[in-house]
């Protein structure tokens, strides 16, 4: 796998303490855990968190992936680098390129809502939105919204979700980033963007990219293109706005190369077909984000030039048009479907408006967002949250959310505790009631459709920070019922994430269990991954040296399987499937930082296993992957 990219060295990271308040930095912005560079050259200037940012406060619980990540690991979708930062199972309808998705809390996916700028992004007729279609390089960072943020910022059912943020180029002059990988399958993606500031307080850039492949299955081959342009400007300390555009159009086979979408047992050779049936999705997203800080300029300035505007009043509002096509096609000519629509249009125009206000020492935040359908209302959603001291160390966050809309009319209500035990660890407890319609659905005789509700959800995480060494502990307990056929059921969970020094050696690690109902084998009991690798600083920190390797393992499971044609995440509704062996996962890396050059080796499963994703595609073939990665700043 080869990758080029060129784009500006790391600058330091900040990391916030633990009790962190509601504060919006004018600094450098926040870089991937632990990576930091003696590079000199000045790229960045003051600035405020860019509109649609929802990462109000900052804690140890917070999780966030940030483009500086990106270098680290020649990738292919944003898909990749969330898949390894958030603890939600990922689910893959194929190859790279296919829809895919997450589920947290072992949820329908559909309880997962996906943001940019702060906007909902979703598909015609209220279909999930795929993040196989975002472009990677279009990414500052990745907020990971939970408990009563995934609540208020997406709908009344979400459990978690997903805000993607535009990139900020403050640097003076023009920045330039080209970008080129290739994989298994015939696999490549090509990607660039240009950005040039017009002034100290304008930006403008424009950038596409690229995804093609073969595919390994036959009728799985993917052809996309996204074209992308976006204008920032700062009026003034408090006020700033950006006009994002991007036209994504994918062409994909639909059958995904096997003789019946609906079987999960259909992965042997012989059972590959040249179907003709492919799916095309076409975009257009227009987006105005608005931010304003009403009394920015009371804010103190710090030595280093940071404004601290933490008790600030402050409004975020969106307007956005969304022109989506889903088709799928025999040729160019739409294919005859008996049972479900062969063509799915939908142009829709919204607007959102969130905000926070304090009343001494509580804060409370706002959210109303309506969007209209082919001339039709779409969304109602609106949503309270208020966060108050009850100690000095200890916060009690309580709201609610209404949703209406033609899948979806629930109301829920939300209360948390935040507590910070230490300077070094804090603990959130949340608790989540829904309410509103079960809508019945149907399914075939092998499979059943995976829309879920969940009525109630407990959740309780633990973090802690000591330099390098950290961790995570969150357990959850989820009542939630089969929309189908209205059976109740409960699901529970544990994730432990940490960070461990051996040595010069850091030591990551996740597991990730989770218990379903007696017959439901969607996700493993078990999953578990795990990173040893060793930072080196030699020649007065002129190379910057990691080397390391990952290990996965899960246990055995059915999967869940995409529908191309519905739209719907099926799984199957007794495990038909034998017993799958699994190997582990090994992988070997080496990535280096020469002045401003990054250089990335890897060794792609080691054991040549055949390993299984969510989904009914196996994956395996050794690979070894190459990328470089340079900075340049005009």
């Amino acid at each position: 796998m080869i990758c080029l990219s060129m784009l500006p060295a790391r600058a330091q990271l900040d990391e916030p303490g633990p009790d962190a308040s509601d504060s919006t930095l004018i600094s450098q912005p926040e870089i991937g855990e632990g990576k930091q560079t003696s590079d000199s050259i000045p790229l960045f200037l003051p600035h405020i968190s860019p509109p649609g940012s929802l990462k109000i406060e900052q804690s140890l619980l917070d999780e966030e992936v940030a483009k500086y990540d990106v270098p680290d690991r020649v990738q292919f979708t944003l898909l990749d680098p969330l898949s390894t930062g958030f603890p939600s199972y990922q689910l893959r309808g194929g190859e790279l390129g296919f829809p895919s998705g997450f589920s947290t809390a072992g949820a329908d996916p559909a309880a997962h809502e996906v943001l940019f700028n702060g906007r909902p992004l979703r598909g015609a007729k209220g279909r999930a939105y795929d993040l196989a279609l975002y472009p990677l390089e279009f990414v500052e960072s990745v907020e990971f919204l939970q408990g009563s943020r995934a609540v208020l910022y997406g709908h009344a059912d979400a459990l978690s979700g997903v805000n993607i943020l535009q990139p900020r180029f403050d640097v003076e002059g023009s920045y330039l980033r080209l970008a080129f990988s290739q994989g298994a399958g015939a696999t490549s993606r090509a990607e660039g963007i240009f950005a040039r500031n017009l002034s100290r307080k304008s930006n403008l850039a424009i950038g596409f990219r690229r995804l093609v492949s073969d595919g390994v299955y036959a009728n799985q081959e993917v052809d996309g293109v996204n074209l992308y342009s976006s204008l920032y400007h700062r009026s003034n300390p408090g006020l700033a706005f950006s006009v994002t555009g991007m036209l994504t159009e994918f062409d994909r086979g639909a059958s995904g190369g096997l003789k019946s979408p609906s079987d999960p047992t259909s992965t042997g050779a012989d059972d590959v077909i040249n179907d003709t049936l492919d799916n095309r999705v076409l975009r257009h997203d227009l987006t105005l984000a608005v931010q304003w800080i009403p009394s920015i300029e009371g804010g103190e300035r710090t030595s280093d030039d940071t404004i601290t505007a933490s008790g600030m009043t402050r409004f975020d509002g969106s307007f956005y048009v969304t022109h989506a096509e889903d088709k799928q096609l025999v040729g160019e000519e739409l294919a005859e479907l008996s049972t479900r629509p062969s063509l799915v249009r939908g142009d829709l125009f919204g607007m959102r408006g969130s905000g926070i206000t304090w009343f001494g020492p509580s804060k409370l935040r706002s959210l109303m967002n309506a969007e209209v359908e082919n001339a039709s209302l779409a969304t109602l959603h609106g949503g309270l949250v208020l966060t108050t001291p009850l100690t000095d160390r200890l916060d009690f966050v309580g709201g609610g959310a209404v949703t209406s809309r033609e899948d979806l009319n629930r109301f829920s209500v939300v209360g948390e505790l935040h507590a910070t035990l230490t300077d070094s660890s804090v603990l959130r407890a949340t608790y989540r009631y829904s309410l509103g319609e079960k809508v019945a659905m149907t399914g075939d005789t092998l499979q059943r459709l995976s829309g879920e509700q969940t009525l109630w959800i407990a959740d309780l995480e633990w973090g802690f920070r000591d330099g390098v060494f950290n961790g995570r502990f969150n357990a959850w307990l989820r009542q939630g019922i089969k929309v189908n056929s209205l059976d109740m059921y409960s699901v529970s969970g544990l994730i432990v994430k940490g960070q461990v020094p051996i040595g010069f050696a850091r030591l990551k690690a996740t597991i990730n269990g989770t218990l379903l109902p007696e017959e439901d084998k969607r996700y493993p009991v078990l999953a578990t991954s795990g990173e040893l690798f060793a930072p080196l600083m030699l020649f007065n920190g002129a190379l910057d040296l990691d080397f390391g390797v990952d290990v996965a393992w899960q246990s055995d499971f059915s999967g869940v399987e995409y529908d191309p044609i519905s739209g719907h995440w099926l799984y199957p509704t007794e495990r038909r499937n034998a017993e799958r062996e699994h190997w582990m996962l090994i992988d070997l890396f080496v990535s280096a930082r020469i002045g401003s050059a990054y250089l990335n080796l890897s060794f792609y499963n080691l054991l040549n296993a055949e390993y299984r994703t969510l989904s009914r595609y196996p994956t395996w073939g050794r690979s070894l992957r190459f990328g470089i990665t340079w900075g340049m700043i005009d």
